[in-house]
């Protein structure tokens, strides 16, 4: 298992439960801002299932599992996709919404789970990013 951090320089190799936790609940929000897109990624060995970690709020976390088929299943609390938060991806606008958010208790469950079951955590709801009530404006605000 591997964590690459935000910045795109650090690199955990084997990260405990213990180390990951303590990054999420005290790194302050710009540590998560840093890098190309202020994701970090935590991914298995064989990099055939990762978990995508980004900050676009303080105390807000937007996670993305991807292992194939099952690319970019999310958070989703059911609620409406209407509000959005600003923030990117690949270098470019990225708008999340809001119910896609969790805060930081949930990303620790998320991210321990990951670490022993290379799976989305069943005490959080998810959603495939494809199948999300988004608005017909959606990207835009």
């Amino acid at each position: 298992m591997r964590f690459c951090a935000p910045d795109d320089r650090v690199v955990l190799t084997n990260p405990t439960p213990e180390q990951l936790e303590r990054l999420i609940r005290t790194s302050p929000h710009g540590y998560w801002q840093q890098g190309g897109n202020g994701e970090a990624i935590l991914d298995d060995d064989s990099r055939e299932a990762s978990l995508w970690i980004k900050q676009p709020e303080p105390d807000r976390f937007f996670v993305t599992y991807s292992k194939p088929p099952a690319d970019w299943l999310v958070p989703y609390d059911g609620g409406s996709c209407a509000s959005l938060v600003e923030d990117e991806r690949g270098g470019d606008p990225f708008w999340i919404p809001r119910a896609c958010l969790i805060d930081a208790d949930q990303t620790v469950e998320v991210v321990s789970w990951f670490l022993s079951h290379r799976e989305p955590s069943p005490r959080v709801s998810w959603c495939y990013w494809h199948e999300l009530p988004l608005l017909d404006s959606y990207p835009r605000p």
